[in-house]
This record gives C-alpha cells, sequence and structure tokens, in this order.
C-alpha cells in the first residue's frame, strides 16, 4: 500500500507561492517499507470509491517541479520525495497496481483577486472617495482567506491613501476575505483618472479608477491676458479671459458667475464691456476692452463676489490715432500789417487722449477766419517727426504774416485757423486774437 508519510503531508493552509515537499512511502503486508525502486504518480485531485482519480486542475507550472498536473518520483528505500510542490486541495498518490491513496485536504492561501465595491467612482479632487475600495481575496476552492496581506499603491493622479500622503498602505484580510483602504483623490481634475493598484505577491493585480471633478470655485485665474501693448481708445486686440478655479487650480464649470474688469493702477478710463458672465465652462470673455488715458502702465483687475480676484501683466498704453490739433505755440498776439509774426505758430497732432502723436507728414493749413485781410507766408506746412508743424522761415519757407484790407491806420483783429485731413477726419482748432497795427503813414516834410 501507499502512505503519505506523517511528515510529507501537506501543510494545512499554504499559499500560491509556497513550496513544500511530500513524501509517500510503499508498505508491504506487514507494514514495512518496501525497498524498491518503483515509481510513484504524484496528481492533483480526488479519489474516487472506486479508486479512480477526479482532476481538478491539469495545467504545468515552468516555475515549479509539480502544479495542477501529476508528477512522478522513484521511491528510494520505500520512500517517494516530491520537492517544489505547488497545489491545493488534495494530492493522490499512485503506483502500479498498488492503491491510491488521498493526501489530508488543505486551503491555498490567497490564490484569486477580485475587486468588491469602490471602482469607477467620481469625487472631488482632494477629497476621499464615498466608497473605499475594496478587494476580496479567495482561494482556488472560492473560499474566502483571512488574514492575507494585500498591497494597495497609487499608480496614477497623485492621490494618497490612508488619510496621509503616502500612496502604499498593507493591511491584512478581515473574517470574510475584504481588504479596504481610504483613498484621497489626487488635485488635478479633468480627462485623467486616477488609478490604485491592489495586489498580493503571486497574483495578478487589479486596478481601481476613480474620475476627479473641480471643487467649488475659489480664485479666479487669468487664462488669456489682455494685450501688453494698446493704444489710446483703441481695443484691445487680446482681449482678456478669464476662469473660475477651485483651490488647486482646476478651472470649474460654473456658469453664470460675474466677473467685473477695473482699472488697478494707471489714471486713466476702462472702455468696453466691463462686466460680464462665466459661461457653462465657468469662462468670463470680455470683449471691446480699451483705455482712454495718459501714456504709461496700466494694471486691470478682475473681481467677482466672494471669490479671490486677480490683477493683469502690466499693460503699457501708447499714443492712439491722431484726432484732433493742438497750438503748442501761438502766433505773436500783435504783429505789424504786412511784416512777419516774431513768434510763428507751432501746432501739434494728438490722439483723443491728449497724448502727443509722434506722427510725421500730417499736412496743417492756416487761414483766417475772423478779421478781413489777406495772410502771406507759407500757409501749408508738413508735421515732423514729433507730430509737429512749425510756421517759420526754416527751410526756405516764408514767415506767415497779415495784411488788414483797411489801410486806415489802426489796429484790426484777427483769428486763425490750422486745420488737418487724417484719414476721412477734418481737424480744426482756433488761435488766440492776434492784433495788427496797420501805422500811421510817413510825415512828409514841407519844400522850403
Amino acid at each position: 500500500e501507499l502512505v503519505f508519510t506523517t511528515s510529507g503531508q501537506p501543510p494545512n493552509e499554504i499559499n500560491t507561492n509556497d513550496s513544500f515537499t511530500v513524501a509517500v512511502t510503499i508498505l508491504d503486508g506487514r507494514r514495512e517499507p518496501v525497498d524498491l525502486p518503483l515509481t510513484v504518480t504524484l496528481a492533483l485531485g480526488l479519489l474516487r470509491d472506486n479508486d479512480s482519480i477526479v482532476r481538478v486542475f491539469d495545467r504545468a507550472d515552468p516555475n515549479a517541479t509539480f502544479r495542477f498536473g501529476e508528477t512522478t518520483a522513484t521511491a528510494a528505500r520505500g520512500v517517494a520525495t516530491f520537492s517544489a510542490v505547488k497545489i491545493f486541495t488534495t494530492l493522490v498518490a499512485a503506483s502500479g497496481r498498488l492503491t491510491k491513496v488521498a493526501s489530508r485536504s488543505f486551503d491555498v492561501g490567497a490564490l484569486l483577486l477580485e475587486i468588491s465595491r469602490g471602482n469607477n467612482q467620481t469625487d472631488t479632487v482632494g477629497q476621499q472617495v464615498e466608497i473605499f475600495p475594496t478587494v476580496l481575496v479567495l482561494n482556488e476552492s472560492r473560499k474566502p482567506v483571512d488574514g492575507q496581506e494585500v498591497l494597495f499603491t497609487v499608480e496614477g493622479g497623485g492621490g494618497s491613501l490612508a488619510s496621509s500622503v503616502v500612496d502604499t498602505v498593507r493591511t491584512d484580510t478581515d473574517a470574510n476575505g475584504f481588504a479596504e483602504v481610504n483613498w484621497t483623490l489626487g488635485t488635478q481634475a479633468g480627462d485623467s483618472t486616477d488609478t490604485l493598484k491592489a495586489y498580493v505577491d503571486g497574483v495578478d493585480p487589479v486596478f481601481f479608477a476613480a474620475s476627479a471633478t473641480a471643487g467649488a470655485p475659489t480664485e479666479l485665474r487669468i487664462d488669456i491676458s489682455p494685450s501688453s501693448n494698446i493704444s489710446c481708445g483703441v481695443p484691445f486686440s487680446t482681449q482678456p479671459t478669464i476662469d473660475l478655479v477651485d483651490t488647486y487650480g482646476n478651472t470649474t464649470a460654473d456658469s453664470g458667475v460675474v466677473v467685473t474688469a477695473t482699472i488697478e493702477s494707471g489714471n486713466g478710463i476702462l472702455n468696453g464691456t466691463g462686466t460680464t458672465h462665466t459661461d457653462v465652462g465657468g469662462r468670463a470673455v470680455f470683449n471691446g476692452l480699451s483705455i482712454d488715458g495718459r501714456v504709461g502702465n496700466y494694471i486691470l483687475r478682475f473681481a467677482s463676489p466672494g471669490i479671490a480676484g486677480v490683477i493683469s501683466a502690466t499693460i503699457s498704453l501708447q499714443p492712439g490715432q491722431v484726432s484732433q490739433l493742438e497750438i503748442a505755440t501761438q502766433p505773436s498776439s500783435t504783429a505789424q500789417s504786412g511784416e512777419q509774426f516774431g513768434q510763428p505758430p507751432q501746432i501739434q497732432v494728438k490722439d483723443r487722449c491728449d497724448n502727443n502723436v509722434d506722427q510725421g507728414g500730417v499736412a496743417v493749413t492756416t487761414s483766417i477766419v475772423s478779421g478781413v485781410g489777406a495772410l502771406g507766408g507759407t500757409t501749408t506746412r508738413v508735421t515732423d517727426p514729433n507730430g509737429v508743424a512749425t510756421f517759420n522761415t526754416a527751410g526756405g519757407f516764408t514767415g506767415l504774416s497779415i495784411t488788414p484790407t483797411n489801410t486806415v491806420p489802426g489796429t484790426y483783429t484777427f483769428t486763425l485757423a490750422f486745420r488737418a485731413t487724417v484719414g476721412n477726419d477734418t481737424l480744426t482748432i482756433a488761435s488766440d486774437n492776434v492784433a495788427v497795427t496797420v501805422p500811421q503813414p510817413a510825415s512828409v516834410a514841407p519844400r522850403p
């Protein structure tokens, strides 16, 4: 007969990666070991009453001498020894016509790992998931395994476990084979998925997935900055776009939230639609913003009730288009009839914000608009690169003069107008009064 040697019986419980030695002894009728080189076959399965074997599995494991199939060994001094055995339930030993014998039954530890609950959840960034990820550990008889160590580790998304900053936790299964972990999601919302791996040595891991959504809006963030260089009165070429974001900088999909733009720094007026609302994606888009002000640096502030605001980078305002004339130097307030002004007038081109515009080539023409007389000299001059037209004698030109039509000696008041055409606009400005004197005729001495 065959017997499993007491010391060669498989353990009552093993883990899937455990290996052990099994010994089978061949006995004669006196139950003494038979010292013959007989071949003994060790099979995985159950022994029926009719001496047949019900095989449970039949596959080979290249990492072990025997697993889930059968193997043979030759007896030495009546004992056949099988090493590196990895199996479960019972072993059956057979040799020739000898009666087969079954070992005691035993359970394998962790062999199957299944997700029980807590997969594919959606929760807020930086928060614990509502249902703790839980696995069930079974042996291949689908019996729960108690006390089996399970490792949970964060695979993606940057979350943490067990209410702390660690990303790997070891925990043992309970009496029902369950093991769970407290999972806090990472701080990034959006298309990326947080993942958690659970595994047991020697068993294929399982993976939990979770989607993290943005939290409540706590602050504003500039998504698209306004133009860094602008001109007076001209809408920004790049209009600002503002996002609602949570504590971790994730855009929140809160629509209808009021966002207002104002000038934080700089003496000017903000034109355009200064108040707008967020769309369904939590984004506020401004349109038509421009600044009327003196040349210099400006900063915008974006604000929303109950939410931390944000300021823009520095915006440099430059002169805008020529839209008005300024008499930088008035013509002489007094002049003699027909004589060039002692103080020639200078005309500066300016934008709508009263900034000087450095634009050459603008033709400025002058004429008399008040008073009766003739205007002499070069009446049209062109602005220099600084945007100034000077009615002087430089460059071979003739200075301005006024000759009253009335030749009766006396003083006559005149006003000059200066005009320039820029694009489709005609710009005009009038001078201060000029008092022109017609002198008394020179006296002629009587002849002797």
